[in-house]
């Protein structure tokens, strides 16, 4: 993975001090193709156990699923070594943006495996691309 180094200047009182250096990691594009329909499939998982990382985009791209879907997204966190349901959402094809905004884990730092999921209830979703963006940086 490309590494780029940067230093982020504090922006204002009471922000914690950034100035020192953060390795931000190559963007992650790409997409799922699953059978959302016959059950809940994952999306990505970001993150590894033991490694902090700060989550400075997460993305996903329902614009392929079935006009009307509603696809319920859940994202998942291993807190004190057991994995656990953090958030559920939901988004309808047609109704919200074709771009989501991908569960609660913007803009936090973490330091275990993140894994968003998705479920639809329309058997046309099945075989469908769920795409998906997302930054992270090495804390």
């Amino acid at each position: 993975m490309a590494v780029t180094q940067f230093v982020v200047q504090p922006t204002g009182i009471g922000w914690p001090d950034y100035s020192t250096k953060i390795a931000a990691l190559a963007p992650m594009v790409g997409q799922t193709i699953a059978d959302w329909q016959v059950a809940e499939h994952n999306i990505i998982s970001i993150g590894a156990a033991g490694v902090s990382y700060w989550v400075t985009l997460c993305l996903l791209n329902i614009e392929a699923i079935t006009p009307a879907s509603v696809i319920t997204l859940r994202t998942y966190m291993v807190v004190n070594g057991v994995e656990r349901l953090l958030a559920v959402d939901t988004v309808t094809q047609g109704v919200d943006p074709d771009i989501v905004w991908a569960g609660p884990v913007l803009l936090f730092t973490i330091h275990e495996v993140v894994r968003i999921t998705a479920q639809s209830a329309v058997a046309g979703d099945n075989g469908r691309a769920i795409g998906y963006d997302y930054q992270l940086e090495l804390r």
